[in-house]
């Protein structure tokens, strides 16, 4: 499974938890768009190898024929010349084809990212509502967070940099008021 179809998965998985009319038809025509994508896929690996049997069928009767430009009955000749011509012809066209469908795969992909952004920020503003309604933030954050601490290296952990800067503000009130 390549890239591009993880992705796509992985947002029509996503799209699904929003559970409305439109993120439902957004799936059945990223469903669909990928059904037809893959039909035209194998159409083209089809055409691809009537291509190939056409030309070695070519190669075939000019290394064994003996008399291959003069021969005056050139129809198996004809025939693999117009097999491999209309298959060429038609690798081109499921070629664009497929240009087509992943432009379009791509739009939809693009509007599913938009709906699944929509459905995020909803259920996460939601949830961060809740969590800065309780009130449960310390005053002193914003303080610490001002103050220079060293982190890296420090052997007692992210606790006793709150109470190292703590015992900072008490020992220098000045610097607090000046940040």
């Amino acid at each position: 499974m390549s890239e591009h179809q993880k992705h796509t998965e992985f947002l029509r998985r996503i799209i699904v938890y929003a559970d409305t009319e439109a993120h439902r038809e957004l799936d059945r025509r990223i469903a669909q768009l990928q059904r037809d994508e893959h039909c035209i896929r194998r159409a083209a690996l089809a055409a691809v190898f009537f291509t190939l049997a056409a030309l070695a069928g070519l190669v075939y009767v000019a290394i064994l024929d003996e008399n291959f430009p003069y021969n005056p009955s050139q129809i198996l000749v004809t025939v693999l010349c117009d097999v491999g011509l209309a298959s060429l012809v038609c690798v081109a066209g499921f070629s664009l084809l497929l240009v087509v469908y992943r432009k379009r795969l791509n739009r939809l992909r693009e509007e599913c990212r938009q709906l699944v952004e929509k459905v995020v920020e909803r259920e996460l503003g939601k949830s961060r509502a809740a969590s800065l309604g309780d009130g449960r933030s310390d005053p002193g954050d914003r303080e610490i967070s001002h103050l220079p601490t060293k982190v890296i290296g420090s052997p007692e952990g992210l606790g006793s940099v709150r109470r190292r800067a703590m015992n900072d503000e008490n020992n220098h009130p000045n610097e607090l008021s000046a940040a």
